[in-house]
């Protein structure tokens, strides 16, 4: 497999009892077997889940957020944008939350909130899934890149240098070869403070040219 381009790479793998016996689907599938959730929209219910890929996905992106925390509010929703205009043509991919909320209430609230189409791990499985991935991050919203045999081909962070979701998922869109874009310039909310900003520095730019246009106005008539 190639390395992929604009993103870290580095040698890691995941580590799991007995490698030997994962199946064609690949070691992740194994890891996340039986310990998945998915939030259902029309019963309104978090159930359980079970990867149906047949060994298709190729990529799983593991990505660590929670409620309570600004910064994923703002990258969720465009993450779910992203991935509901892309997963039905690649299904190669994957997205895998692992929540850092502080309940299994608080989790379940935000998976409802975000209307995530993607499983989440199970919260009592937590722990023992990101012990198995070799992922700890020191800070959210966080997302890892894994092949199918746990291989980590990128983050979007490690140890404070910051690489980005955006830049991480541009990696994901190359492989797929799809569209290369920016979730956050394309699908990302505007904050109404910017949006005041910009609209008060065109108020103050259009005060100057009427000025300048009625002092030469005045300039004329004398």
């Amino acid at each position: 497999m190639r390395l992929l381009p604009a993103i870290l790479i580095f040698a890691t793998t995941c580590s799991i009892p007995d490698p030997a016996s994962a199946s064609e689907s690949g070691i992740v599938s194994q890891i996340l077997e039986d310990k998945l959730v998915r939030f259902d929209p029309k019963s309104g219910e978090i159930r359980p889940y079970q990867l149906q890929d047949g060994g298709q996905t190729e990529y799983f992106m593991i990505y660590f957020s929670a409620h309570w925390c600004g910064p994923c509010r703002k990258m969720t929703p465009a993450l779910v944008k992203f991935y509901q205009e892309t997963k039905a043509t690649h299904p190669e991919f994957e997205i895998i939350l692992i929540s850092a909320d502080h309940s299994k209430e608080g989790m379940q609230g935000y998976l409802e909130w975000a209307q995530m189409p993607w499983p989440a791990v199970a919260w009592e499985h937590r722990d023992e899934v990101s012990r198995a991935t070799d992922l700890a991050p020191n800070s959210i919203p966080f997302m890892a890149m894994l092949d199918k045999q746990g291989k980590l081909l990128g983050a979007s962070d490690l140890g404070g240098f910051q690489v980005g979701i955006p830049t991480l998922l541009k990696g994901l869109q190359a492989e797929l070869g799809t569209e290369v874009y920016d979730i956050h310039e394309r699908h990302g909310k505007k904050s109404p403070f910017v949006l005041v900003a910009y609209a008060v520095a065109a108020i103050v730019v259009l005060i100057a040219i009427v000025r300048r246009l009625l002092r030469r106005a005045r300039g004329g008539a004398t």
